[in-house]
């Protein structure tokens, strides 16, 4: 084979691979859809038609995780669900959170949620530059103070690094943000508004 066509070819390698890839995108449903707990589907977003009969009715099985709730006097109580990124937290109360990380599809133990927050009573809202913590507003009831917490990604500190992981996802309490909330008060929306930051 002749150096310039083995050159040609080469190039014509480099080239196909460094095209950008498209991402596919994707939307995934958390459902209370059978009798013992969650799934979570995961749903082509390319897959739905413009006029909207494309998939409709259908979800794709099996689902991305099926996922069994605590047993509990209310069914499916004390769970919470919310997204960070790429990650999806299925919060509990008295309990460790799993983190289903939609890019790998592993599953994770995450952190325990702080004992002053009710999971499923309050709102969550992604913040940071690159949506890297979590700020979770929980409401108390018989007048008690709401709970307003943030979780992040973090190094572990005066730790053993032979008997602990190095990071890790953690909670940290924070003040209660105004205006503070009576007992019958609750958020029911919220909206993110980018600010440019002030020039010096």
């Amino acid at each position: 084979m002749s150096k310039r066509r083995r050159g040609h070819e080469n190039q014509n390698q480099l080239g196909s691979d460094e095209r950008p890839r498209l991402r596919r995108k994707h939307l995934y449903l958390v459902l209370d859809d059978w009798r013992k707990g969650f799934s979570i589907h995961k749903i082509d977003a390319d897959s739905f038609d413009s006029d909207g009969t494309g998939a409709a009715g259908h979800l794709p099985e099996p689902p991305a995780l099926r996922f069994e709730s605590p047993d509990g006097g209310v069914p499916h109580s004390g769970v919470f669900f919310t997204a960070l990124s790429s990650k999806i937290f299925i919060l509990m109360n008295q309990r460790c959170a799993l983190v289903y990380d939609t890019d790998t599809a592993v599953l994770a133990i995450g952190p325990h949620s702080p004992d002053q927050m009710l999971c499923g009573f309050g709102i969550t809202v992604p913040v940071g530059d690159n949506r890297d913590m979590l700020c979770a507003l929980s409401y108390q009831f018989f007048d008690k103070q709401h709970s307003f917490e943030a979780m992040s990604w973090a190094a572990s500190t005066g730790l053993d690094e032979l008997q602990c992981p190095t990071h890790g996802w953690s909670w940290e309490s924070l003040p209660a943000p105004p205006p503070t909330f009576s007992h019958n008060q609750l958020v029911t929306s919220y909206a993110l508004v980018l600010m440019d930051a002030p020039s010096s």
